[in-house]
């Protein structure tokens, strides 16, 4: 059985998938992406945390904060098993509209590959450069409509 749960960031099962997050970032883009995520903002009005579970193990997470008005910023998204990252963005978008917003927005490396492909499979493109993404020409800003 699968199924989402809103959890807080500082869940041990939310440290623990976002850590094994960080460490596959290491490998892949030199750089771990804490520095652009903020516990606070996800616990603030507004954002939301999931944990996707398998049975009783933590499969996947994926947190959105407010962005502006009408958008979210999706955060610290992944997944342990293929499949899960169709069913946690379905379920962050669900929870996106809940909360009010009409778009979401987003920021990665360029050379993370398999998350742009991801992120254009499910209906995200391209859009300018926000916030310190703009002087980070390494980073690829995505962005879509809910």
């Amino acid at each position: 059985m699968i199924q989402a749960k809103e959890l807080a960031p500082t869940h041990f099962h939310s440290i623990e998938l976002m850590n094994e997050l960080s460490d596959k970032l290491k490998i892949i883009t030199g750089d771990t992406g804490t520095s652009s995520f903020d516990i606070e903002s996800f616990i603030a009005e507004k954002g939301v945390f999931i944990v996707i579970y398998e049975e009783d193990a933590a499969v996947g997470c994926g947190s959105l904060r407010r962005h502006d008005v009408e958008s979210c910023e999706l955060k610290r998204m992944y997944s342990r098993k293929r499949g899960i990252g169709r069913m946690l963005m379905a379920e962050l978008f669900e929870k996106a509209r809940h909360l009010g917003y009409s778009r979401m927005v987003l920021s990665t490396r360029r050379v993370n590959i398999e998350a742009v492909n991801f992120y254009l499979r499910n209906g995200f493109d391209e859009i300018s450069p926000y916030g310190h993404y703009c002087s980070k020409p390494e980073s690829i800003c995505m962005a879509r409509y809910l």
